[in-house]
């Protein structure tokens, strides 16, 4: 720039808000006299030089939102949890936490499962519950879940026991440990919030067997989502709303209205 750069980081710096931590870059023509070296020195985070590499610029805007946003969204701070792959597998963040909402209710019986079937022997359905782990954490972008779940799937089918013995405690380990941070996700919101009265419930069962007729995702999820946002539930009716969201995920509209169905039998 033609002005001396000390003096016009100076100025920037000292026009920018407190909380405002942002990185402060410059752009070099070919021509420039200095060094990148030298702009660092006087307090630049970086260069761009002249005429702008797109890539360049993308990479730098990356990793500035990158650092602005996994702070403030607890999605980012779950270890083991790869929110991108997740959100890029279910088409967006409604669907993905619908998708995480599913995991974290069924986390708990689903282990049960797999740890009843491992010490009762039953390694054929034993496979078949691994599988479908193996599938539900890939969705959500739990791969070191997914891939621990994928080769005792393997082992299974191979009836490789000194595999199946050496990790599947390892595998409800990890099971537990994400299924617990998930449901972190959620608690906050679900405190203190009012029991559902049979009116709001009934009417809620009706316009999701309703809008299953006409093969409606998105307003069965609008019903879904605007009760357990607003209300809290019994356990039988938690349970139920639970098997309609896992049968809206493989959009299973007949299982849809008979879990809708039942409330009123």
């Amino acid at each position: 720039p033609d002005t001396d750069p000390a003096s016009s980081i100076d100025g920037i710096r000292g026009s920018m808000q407190k909380k405002d931590s942002g990185q402060i870059f410059i752009l070099m023509g070919d021509g420039s006299e200095r060094s990148a070296k030298e702009y660092e020195a006087y307090g630049y985070d970086g260069f761009l030089e002249k005429p702008v590499d797109p890539n360049a610029l993308k990479t730098i805007l990356k990793s500035e939102n990158a650092e602005e946003k996994e702070p403030e969204d607890p999605l980012y701070g779950i270890k083991g949890l790869d929110v991108a792959a997740g959100l890029s597998n279910c088409g967006s963040r409604d669907n993905y936490m619908s998708a995480l909402r599913i995991f974290r209710d069924t986390y708990e019986a689903r282990a049960n499962e797999i740890r009843s079937l491992f010490n009762s022997g039953d390694i054929k359905n034993y496979t078949v519950k691994v599988h479908a782990l193996k599938s539900s954490a890939r969705i959500i972008g739990a791969d070191l879940l997914s891939e621990l779940a994928r080769k005792l799937e393997t082992a299974g089918n191979e009836s490789n026991m000194d595999e199946i013995n050496k990790e599947t405690g390892h595998l409800l380990e990890m099971y537990d440990r994400m299924g617990i941070a998930i449901g972190s996700l959620f608690a906050e919101k679900e405190t203190d919030k009012p029991l559902v009265d049979e009116t709001t419930l009934g009417d809620a069962y009706r316009s999701m067997r309703e809008f299953a007729g006409l093969m409606d995702y998105d307003l069965v999820k609008m019903v879904l989502d605007s009760v357990t946002d607003e209300f809290s539930l019994k356990k039988d009716d938690a349970d139920r709303f639970r098997r309609i969201r896992e049968a809206l995920m493989k959009l299973d509209w007949d299982a849809v209205s008979s879990e809708a169905a039942a409330h009123e039998s």
